[in-house]
């Protein structure tokens, strides 16, 4: 009997990837909701997507002053859209898992490490 083995066996949805975001950030954000662009479809973890689709992810941060600058997919860079009560990137889908990185800038965490670096500085000079 002849096996066929993992190479040779293909996708049981060829042309199709499975979505399965893995996302890291620096700073805890509130909440994402993913979209297929073309359809308008949420998606969820598990679902399958065409190769090349486009992705439409709403980022909402748990601060209204933090600021999501800057999202990254598989170390490609995902384009900037609109931002309303969502920050909301696209990008294209070309493999699984989809490897996500947020950059948040939280000008309160800022203030907080200011503060501090002061305080350490004030301390140094006495």
């Amino acid at each position: 009997m002849n096996r066929i083995g993992p190479s040779s066996r293909g996708s049981l949805h060829p042309g199709m990837v499975r979505f399965r975001p893995v996302v890291d950030s620096d700073i805890p954000y509130k909440e994402i909701l993913y979209f297929m662009v073309s359809t308008g479809a949420a998606l969820k973890s598990g679902d399958y997507i065409p190769i090349g689709g486009k992705v439409q992810m709403n980022i909402s941060t748990v601060s209204p002053t933090d600021e999501v600058t800057k999202v990254t997919v598989n170390g490609k860079e995902a384009v900037k859209g609109a931002v309303d009560d969502y920050y909301r990137f696209t990008f294209d889908v070309d493999k699984s898992p989809q490897r996500i990185t947020i950059t948040i800038y939280s000008p309160s965490l800022s203030l907080i490490k200011t503060s501090t670096i002061i305080r350490t500085s004030t301390i140094l000079k006495i």
